[in-house]
């Protein structure tokens, strides 16, 4: 896995190298970098494809699980409340 984290991590850092202004410093709001950074090294340590091939199936992954909390949300166990 340590290999597939590398290579995501690397991608990432030359995309921030690529961002950096003549002048040496940027500000750079890094929670969409490193929400594609865990989703990159999770698909490609369980689905063997980068980020983008395997973003698709992040994506019905994320719409189940926000599906799964409503119905959770919804349900009634008399007693419960």
């Amino acid at each position: 896995m340590i290999p597939s984290f590398t290579t995501s991590a690397s991608q990432m850092m030359s995309k921030w190298g690529e961002l950096v202004s003549p002048k040496g410093s940027f500000e750079l709001d890094v929670w969409h970098h490193l929400q594609t950074l865990a989703s990159d090294a999770i698909s490609r340590t369980a689905f063997r494809s980068d980020y983008e091939e395997g973003k698709r199936i992040i994506e019905l992954q994320r719409e189940l699980a926000e599906h799964c909390v409503q119905a959770l949300a919804s349900v009634f166990i008399p007693g419960l409340r």
